[in-house]
């Protein structure tokens, strides 16, 4: 009789842990999903390469989505890329730049170890002197000494 009483006590504290376990790493746990899934939409799935694909994550993931076409994978990027700046882990900024180009600036990334994989993503913004970059927020002191690095040599 006292042995079931203790085992329900000690089953209901291991719930009891799990559950506060969880709660304090929901974020975490969050942020990697995200990141998980904005990895997968960075490498849409198209019918030309589909065969070097097949039976991978990736591929299963793009069977269970329905098929989906470039355009609807670049939506679930942005949607992800959306999600990880609420969670406050990325940022996207926009910079103007004036004696170079966005290849210089992306030259100057070469061989660095960016967080999480390289969460990175750099777009024009109406030129090549004006670019959005997508990155997590402990990079962005390491891209914005490279953009003044980059601007100072031209």
């Amino acid at each position: 009789m006292k042995a079931g009483i203790i085992a329900k006590a000690l089953a209901g504290l291991a719930l009891l842990a799990l559950v506060a376990g969880l709660l304090l790493h929901w974020n975490s746990i969050r942020i990697q999903y995200h990141i998980m899934l904005y990895h997968d939409a960075q490498r849409p799935i198209s019918p030309q390469n589909i065969s070097r694909q097949r039976y991978s994550m990736h591929w299963v993931r793009w069977l269970v989505e329905g098929r989906p076409d470039r355009t609807t994978q670049q939506a679930a990027r942005w949607k992800h890329e959306q999600a990880l700046i609420s969670l406050g882990y990325c940022d996207r900024r926009a910079y103007s730049l004036t004696n170079a180009t966005i290849i210089d600036l992306s030259k100057s990334f070469v061989g660095h170890q960016f967080a999480d994989g390289g969460i990175l993503s750099i777009s024009a913004a109406g030129g090549m002197d004006r670019l959005v970059i997508f990155a997590t927020k402990q990079d962005f002191p390491y891209l914005e000494e490279k953009i003044t690095e980059v601007e100072r040599k031209k």
